[in-house]
């Protein structure tokens, strides 16, 4: 933030982000909220959560447990698929034929095709299951309920 001294025309920079910065350390000190920073590392047990996927980190933080579930719009078909796959550095591929769940009942084959990479505190990637209505879909995670998906 700048403020303007009109008395001699100079922009006098004020330190409000500093003082801003202080108090909010110092607020999360005081009521034990993890700062993002503390948040960028995969933690296992730790449930991560987008429109429609979810990732569940094994533990240990080896091996996770996707679901992901289709819901077209235009009235076709949904479907559903949940498995688990090895997590290396964070990140994740499945690109396989498997089951998957027809939404409201039955189940098919079709190919999964679900990625992920975990930073800063979140899972990004895309999903999509063979089959179904529903496009190539990337998401963004967050950890417990609130992510989102595009």
């Amino acid at each position: 933030m700048q403020a303007h001294d009109k008395s001699n025309g100079t922009v006098v920079v004020v330190v409000i982000k500093r003082v801003l910065t202080a108090s909010l350390l110092s607020f999360a000190a005081i009521s034990g909220v993890a700062l993002a920073g503390s948040s960028s590392s995969l933690k296992p047990g730790q449930l991560y959560t987008s429109e429609f996927l979810t990732v569940t980190v094994g533990k240990p933080a080896t091996k996770a447990r996707i679901f992901v579930e289709c819901l077209p719009t235009s009235g076709a078909a949904g479907g559903q698929w949940f498995g688990t796959v090895k997590l290396m550095h964070g990140s994740f591929k499945f690109d396989k034929q498997s089951t998957i769940h027809k939404l409201p009942s039955g189940t098919t084959n079709g190919v999964v095709d679900v990625t992920g990479k975990f930073t800063g505190g979140e899972f990004q990637g895309t999903w999509q299951l063979g089959g179904f209505a529903c496009p190539k879909t990337s998401y963004r995670t967050k950890a417990g309920a609130g992510g989102s998906g595009s």
